[in-house]
């Protein structure tokens, strides 16, 4: 076990990962890491505990001397090049700042943050300390995701008209975080931008355009006894007349599809969000055309880390997959969608 201030050559030479705050989440990260090139170097966590037991995970899977303390420690290892900040909503800001100022590659768990105004600072800032910093909408970097913004892009199905999408699922009971206002709990935060991100991408795919963002938006749904949004549906009109209805929920268990209507044809996506092994994109035309396009299994979580290591080497300071300007404009249609039903954490202010 080595401590921050003490560096194997091996891990000098490559660099690697840290990871800041080791939950679930950041399990499926560390399953897909081993093919990115560049391993786990260090946890940090606010419980010692937890941090030292994913580092004994991680140096079970074949990283070797992975460093486990406070957040930090982990930061200060000299080893890390990129950091995966997987931790709460609420803790987004403050880790990701932490490793800006660390001159540190930051690759940050969706929502990056849960208002513009703080979204924009922490873009700001990563801008100004010329690091990447990149929001992991890990379906974004799949090449299912890449497929079906060819087909739209290629005219497949001809000029889009319609898009529905939705990532919802029924907790049973009203426990822990996605539950908790003061942790910025609720659908919207969680897996909203999901269908908010498909959406923005396939009406670039179609109009040319970059960063989509509704001209029109209105939305509907629940507010749940713990405050915060149980069930939403939103309604939006974006460039080009192209309407979408988006769906999102933590008490709903509502088919996790993105649908896309031309007036040639129609896509479709089983469960977009989260591919795992081989997977397939329907395709219909009406000309009574019918085919699947069969998507090879990739590593995703592998796949946005391998984004970031890249935007470090070119200097870019962000992944084409999702950049600044989708990170920022995402933002402002949660905001938007969160303000219909009158969701607003304790936390924030004016």
């Amino acid at each position: 076990m080595s401590s921050p201030e003490t560096t194997p050559a091996s891990s000098a030479t490559t660099g690697g990962w840290a990871v800041l705050g080791p939950g679930q989440i950041a399990r499926r990260f560390l399953a897909d890491l081993s093919s990115a090139g560049g391993g786990i170097v260090a946890v940090g966590s606010s419980d010692p505990g937890r941090a030292r037991a994913f580092a004994d995970e991680a140096e079970a899977s074949g990283d070797a001397d992975v460093f486990a303390g406070s957040y930090e420690d982990a930061l200060a290892d000299p080893r890390v090049r990129a950091v995966y900040v997987s931790a709460v909503h609420t803790a987004h800001p403050d880790l990701v700042s932490a490793a800006i100022r660390a001159g540190k590659a930051v690759l940050c768990e969706k929502p990056l943050s849960v208002n513009e105004a703080t979204t924009a600072t922490l873009v700001s800032e990563a801008r100004g300390a010329s690091v990447p910093l990149v929001e992991a909408y890990m379906y974004r970097f799949h090449p299912q995701t890449r497929a079906v913004l060819d087909l739209v892009r290629d005219g497949v199905i001809g000029r889009v008209l319609h898009i529905d999408a939705a990532f919802a699922f029924a907790m049973p009971e009203r426990e822990g975080r996605l539950f908790d206002p003061a942790v910025a709990g609720g659908g919207i935060l969680d897996v909203g931008g999901y269908p908010v991100t498909m959406a923005a991408a396939i009406v670039d795919a179609a109009e040319g355009m970059h960063a989509a963002e509704p001209l029109v938006f209105s939305a509907a749904g629940v507010v749940g006894p713990t405050g915060v949004d149980e069930w939403a549906v939103a309604r939006a009109t974006y460039r080009g007349g192209i309407t979408a209805t988006l769906a999102t929920g933590v008490r709903v268990d509502a088919p996790n599809d993105v649908t896309i209507l031309g007036d040639k044809g129609r896509i479709r996506v089983a469960d977009p969000w989260t591919p795992t092994g081989a997977t397939t994109i329907e395709l219909a035309t009406v000309d009574g055309g019918a085919r699947v396009v069969e998507i090879d299994a990739a590593p995703a979580y592998a796949l946005e880390a391998s984004a970031v290591l890249a935007a470090l080497a070119d200097g870019t300071g962000e992944a084409t997959e999702m950049t600044h300007a989708e990170t920022l404009a995402t933002v402002r249609t949660l905001d938007r969608w969160r303000s219909a039903l009158g969701v607003r954490f304790p936390f924030e202010t004016d």
